[in-house]
């Protein structure tokens, strides 16, 4: 289980940075757009389109992140009150409701990613502007987030089924490491 982390971490790790190279464009980006907006009077054509994927970018790449990093929005005043099984129950039954999500996320943005780039759609504004690489982004993010949620899943049923103290590890992903 630690090669499996391993390379789960090194995935998340990539896909932050990809993600957050992705901000810094879409800064320079709009940085350029609106210099050239105040200099000519006018937008560079394509610049909102172009935007408008990369920030699906950053997005859907770092969501793995998020999740492996425990960093996504958590509620925890209730669970924070009950006793450790009932923590451990609920938080797998958390895990398994959001693979079961994630997963059926996954299987339809792929089969919606597929459709696109075999039909090669572009959109229609000023510029024709692929739409289908979006898709494929999408598709691979949610293929991510699944694969760390399967892997906290495996966590989580540890957690349960351990004979010592049955609160969930506070981070799965380095709970994966001494599987």
């Amino acid at each position: 289980m630690a090669v499996v982390d391993r390379l789960l971490d090194r995935l998340s790790r990539s896909l932050a940075a990809l993600s957050a190279i992705s901000l810094i464009v879409v800064a320079l980006i709009l940085v350029f757009d609106v210099v050239h907006r105040n200099v000519s009077g006018r937008s560079v054509a394509g610049a909102f389109e172009l935007v408008e994927t990369i920030v699906v970018m950053i997005a859907f790449l770092g969501i793995m992140h998020a999740e492996r990093s425990r960093t996504n929005v958590r509620i925890t005043f209730v669970t924070d009150r009950m006793p450790a099984r009932i923590v451990a129950i609920a938080r797998l039954t958390g895990a398994v409701v959001t693979l079961v999500v994630a997963a059926w996320f996954t299987v339809g943005t792929w089969t919606t990613a597929a459709a696109s780039t075999a039909r090669g759609e572009f959109t229609q504004g000023l510029v024709a502007y692929p739409t289908w690489p979006a898709k494929l982004i999408i598709a691979f993010g949610f293929t991510a987030l699944t694969m760390q949620v399967a892997a906290d899943l495996v966590v989580r049923v540890r957690d349960l089924a351990s004979a010592g103290d049955l609160a969930p590890a506070a981070d799965p992903a380095s709970a994966l490491r001494h599987l």
